[in-house]
């Protein structure tokens, strides 16, 4: 079985002759820059910071995993990142059950609750 991987979308349906012509030339691109592997970088040096790095990157990763799935794509990624603040300014938990406690929402409830079984699962 051969895995595969999608560099270039091209939007459309069917896609437009202009839009296949420009969806092959980003691919050439990208195809171009594998074989010579060149990686572009800031020439200004700057290193980017990930947005918790007290969090470990596989919590992180599993943790907006499961809330994407739980909550959908925009929603997941902000409870995510909501809970995420809350646990690095309070470790203690105590800004989390505020939070909760002022939105007074069963469905975050329930999706924080899965979410601290999923950070526990990561510990045990």
């Amino acid at each position: 079985m051969c895995a595969s991987a999608i560099d270039v979308w091209i939007p459309g349906c069917p896609p437009t002759p202009a839009a296949t012509i420009h969806g092959f030339a980003v691919a050439l691109g990208l195809l171009q820059q594998k074989i010579h592997a060149v990686d572009y970088r800031d020439p200004t040096g700057v290193t980017m910071q990930p947005l918790w790095p007290q969090i470990p990157p596989s919590q992180r990763i599993a943790i907006e995993r499961e809330a994407r799935r739980l909550a959908g794509y925009r929603q997941g990624r902000e409870i995510c990142d909501r809970l995420l603040r809350h646990l690095s300014d309070d470790p203690t938990g105590n800004r989390v059950n505020t939070w909760l406690r002022d939105a007074d929402d069963p469905r975050l409830n329930s999706i924080v609750q899965q979410l601290f079984r999923v950070l526990r699962g990561l510990h045990d």
